[in-house]
């Protein structure tokens, strides 16, 4: 097999269609064809069937899927490793959830480069599920997650927690002594996917139709100021704002929300053993 049938193979799981595979590697429909039926040749298992011109992954194929990924991200580490430029030594992709780049990690990236200029570093910002699923496919070397992941080849601890505050314009004063958890839901809120699925499930029935959903706490922010949306942000985001009397925050009277964790996720053993713990020791400390 070759990184053109792997590439195919992945393009096609996607897309779920010759056609578009065809047209986003940008080539003939009869070469995805041909790959794949090489590819499948060589396995000595069908890949992919096909019923009523509808496309599905085979079970064979599933679990072919993890091994491809893992092979094309073990293709593009080693060239990058092989090309790498001679000014930098370490080569570090970190994963992170929006909010601890916002609280923690933007603060501390500036000093880190100018302390170790022989380092590159690589930021990718997503979901919590997202990373933990990079990870496990060698996409990121180290991840901040809001999810823990129990692996016995991972290191995972909680680092920090964080207060989660409903929030909204100080011209908001009906409920600026409180409200009811099971009112939360009739409020006009920006949903910005910050929750977790316990506390959503408290304060939200199934399927709730935000009015607005925004997928980044810090973005969402903005749209408070002087609106009569509400929402639920983690306290660094709002702090200033509560502070100066922009925003105010609206206790929950027959409960609390509870804190949100921040994890560090990374590999036991690594490579770049060295590099990860010099990064982890300045960026936490």
């Amino acid at each position: 097999m070759n990184k053109d049938q792997l590439l195919t193979f992945l393009s096609l799981v996607e897309t779920k269609s010759f056609t578009r595979t065809s047209e986003n590697l940008i080539v003939a429909q009869s070469t995805v064809s041909k790959r794949i039926q090489e590819l499948e040749k060589e396995i000595g298992k069908e890949l992919f069937v096909r019923n009523n011109r509808k496309l599905s992954i085979t079970p064979a194929g599933i679990t072919f899927l993890n091994y491809a990924e893992e092979i094309i991200n073990l293709e593009n580490i080693a060239l990058e490793a092989i090309q790498q430029n001679e000014k930098f030594s370490h080569f570090l992709s970190v994963g992170t959830v929006d909010a601890f780049y916002e609280l923690w990690l933007k603060k501390k990236l500036n000093s880190f480069a100018n302390e170790n200029p022989s380092f590159s570093i690589k930021i990718e910002i997503n979901t919590s599920n997202q990373l933990i699923t990079s990870i496990k496919k060698l996409r990121n070397d180290v991840i901040f997650s809001h999810h823990s992941y129990d692996n016995p080849n991972y290191n995972c601890k909680l680092i920090m927690q964080e207060d989660v505050l409903l929030v909204t314009s100080s011209e908001n004063t009906k409920f600026k002594n409180g409200i009811n958890s099971s009112k939360v839901k009739t409020l006009p809120m920006i949903h910005s996917d910050f929750l977790y699925s316990g506390t959503y499930q408290w304060l939200f029935p199934p399927a709730h139709r935000f009015q607005l959903s925004v997928n980044s706490a810090a973005k969402a922010l903005p749209l408070l100021f002087g609106s009569a949306w509400y929402t639920i942000l983690p306290r660094h985001l709002v702090n200033k704002y509560l502070s100066d009397g922009t925003l105010i925050s609206i206790p929950i009277l027959d409960g609390a929300i509870p804190p949100v964790d921040y994890y560090v996720i990374y590999p036991k053993k690594h490579h770049q053993d060295t590099a990860i713990k010099c990064f982890l020791d300045q960026i936490l400390s």
